[in-house]
C-alpha cells in the first residue's frame, strides 16, 4: 500500500468535509494536451481532491541535487499566474488546502477545495506545472519551504527511520538520499536555472498522472487547457539497485530509534505485494495489529507498511520510544512466525478486517485520488486498491494461510538493520 511520507502542506486555509465513499463510476482517459488521468465522481461528497503525480527522480536526472525534485515542486507552486496569483493563492482563495510530497522516484501535488472549487483549481493547478516557469520570487519562496519541511522531516521519527533505512538498502539511485535534506544549507549548491530545467523536464505534461475524486463531474476536465504533448516523457520507471541484505548500521541523527528494511516483490507481483500488506495489517496494525496490541502498554511506538514501489517493493517497520530493544524482539519474532501458516479461522477472521480496513483507507475523497494516483505512477494503475476494477479486493480474496506463509519465508528472512541515537541536544 502506499504511505503518505511527505504530506506536509503550504501555509494554507484547510477547508475539507468528512470522509465519503467514492462512487463506483470512473472514467480513466488522456489528458487534452499530454498525461493521462482517473475520474471517480462522488456527487455526495463536500470536497473534491486533485492529485497531480509525476515520476521523476527527487534527486534530479543525474542524481546530483537532493531535493531538487521538492524544490522544484514548490517552486511552481509559488509562481504568479495569469491575473496574479499563485497556485497556492488561488487554492488559499478557495478555502482549500495544497499538499507537496513525494517518494524518491515521484513527486506529488495534492489540492484539495470545497464542492464547487474544483474547476479553478484544476485551471491553476495544471497551468502551474504544464506552463510555468520558476522565476527569482517562487525560488527564493520555495527555498524557505522546502528547508522548513526539511528541518521537519529530520525530527520526525517515522520520516527520519524511513530516509535512514532505504540509504543502506540501495547502492544506487534516488532511494539512498532523502527526498528532502534535513538542512538549510543543502539548497545552496541547487541554482534557479537547474531547478527551472528541472521542472520543464519533469513536470512535462507528457509525464502526468491526475487522479480526480469527489465532489466534480467530467466537465472539469475542460479546465485543463495547458500542456505540451510534444514534449518527451520519461520513459521507464525511476528505480534503485538494491544492497546486499542483512548489513547492521548505526547512525547519529536528530531522532532515536530502530528501523528494519526487507525487500520485497515488484509491484506486478500483485498478489505477493497484497500478501506482504497483509502481513503488515495484521502485525502493525494501530488498534488490532499483533505486535501493536502486544506493545500497547508499553512506551514503544512501532510502525509498519508495506510500500508498494514499481521495483522493489519494500517493507518498512519503525520503533521509536520506550525500551527499543525489547520492542525489536518483539517485532522480529512476531515476523519470524509469519512463516507458519496461521490457522484456517484465524486467517478467516484477519483477512476480513484486512479487507475492511482497505476499503477504509480509501473512502475519502483525498485518499482515494492519491491511492490511483500512486499505483498508476509506480507502473500498474488498476491494481490500485480503490480502483474500480476491484483488482486489489481479488487479491485480498486470493491469499490462503499457506502462500502468505510462503511470502514470509521469501521476503521477510533477512533485514537490513539500522539503529539511530539522537545526537547530544536533540529534543527528541
Amino acid at each position: 500500500m502506499t504511505r503518505r511520507l511527505l504530506a506536509v502542506a503550504l501555509t494554507l486555509g484547510l477547508a475539507c468535509g468528512g470522509a465519503a465513499a467514492a462512487a463506483p463510476a470512473q472514467t480513466n482517459g488522456a489528458l487534452p494536451h499530454g498525461g493521462a488521468y482517473v475520474l471517480r465522481p462522488d456527487p455526495g461528497a463536500s470536497t473534491a481532491s486533485l492529485a497531480l503525480w509525476f515520476r521523476a527522480p527527487s534527486d534530479g536526472y543525474d542524481g546530483a541535487a537532493p531535493g531538487i525534485a521538492q524544490l522544484a515542486a514548490a517552486s511552481c507552486a509559488a509562481v504568479r499566474l495569469a491575473g496574479g496569483k499563485s497556485l497556492a493563492d488561488q487554492v488559499r482563495s478557495l478555502g482549500g488546502r495544497l499538499v507537496l510530497g513525494g517518494e524518491p522516484d515521484m513527486v506529488s501535488i495534492d489540492v484539495i477545495v470545497p464542492a464547487g472549487g474544483a474547476r479553478r483549481a484544476l485551471a491553476a493547478l495544471t497551468s502551474a506545472y504544464f506552463a510555468s516557469t520558476p522565476d527569482a520570487a517562487a525560488y527564493a519562496l520555495a527555498l524557505r519551504d522546502s528547508a522548513v519541511r526539511g528541518v521537519e522531516r529530520r525530527y520526525s521519527p517515522d520520516l527520519a527511520m524511513h530516509d535512514a533505512i532505504l540509504a543502506r538498502m540501495f547502492a544506487s539511485g534516488p532511494a539512498r538520499v532523502a527526498v528532502l535534506p534535513g538542512t538549510a544549507d543543502a539548497y545552496t549548491g541547487i541554482p534557479l536555472a537547474s531547478v527551472a530545467a528541472f521542472a520543464k523536464r519533469a513536470f512535462a505534461s507528457p509525464n502526468a498522472f491526475l487522479a480526480l475524486a469527489g465532489a466534480l463531474d467530467a466537465s472539469v476536465l475542460e479546465a485543463v487547457t495547458d500542456g505540451d504533448p510534444s514534449a518527451p516523457a520519461t520513459a521507464a520507471s525511476i528505480d534503485s539497485q538494491l544492497a546486499p541484505a542483512g548489513t547492521t548500521a548505526s547512525v547519529t541523527t536528530a531522532v532515536s530509534g530502530i528501523v528494519y528494511g526487507y525487500a520485497g516483490p515488484s509491484i506486478r507481483d500483485e498478489r505477493a505485494s497484497t500478501a506482504l500488506d497483509f502481513i503488515s495489517d495484521y502485525l502493525f496494525d494501530p488498534d488490532r495489529g499483533v505486535v501493536s496490541s502486544r506493545l500497547r502498554d508499553t512506551q514503544a511506538d512501532v510502525t509498519g507498511h508495506f510500500l508498494t514501489f514499481h521495483d522493489p517493493g519494500v517493507t518498512v517497520v519503525s520503533i521509536s520510544g520506550g525500551d527499543l530493544e525489547l520492542a525489536g524482539t518483539e517485532v522480529r519474532a512476531a515476523i519470524a512466525a509469519m512463516a507458519t501458516p496461521l490457522s484456517a479461522d484465524a486467517f478467516a477472521a484477519a483477512r476480513r478486517a484486512f479487507a475492511y480496513r482497505s476499503a477504509r483507507g480509501w473512502s475519502s475523497p483525498a485518499a482515494l485520488a492519491d491511492d490511483l494516483a500512486w499505483y498508476a505512477v509506480q507502473g500498474n494503475a488498476a491494481y490500485a486498491p480503490g480502483d474500480a476494477s476491484g483488482t486489489y479486493a481479488l487479491s485480498i480474496a486470493s491469499l490462503d494461510p499457506a502462500f502468505v506463509a510462503s511470502v514470509a519465508r521469501r521476503y521477510l528472512q533477512t533485514p537490513t538493520v539500522v539503529h539511530l541515537t539522537a545526537e547530544k541536544g536533540s529534543p527528541s
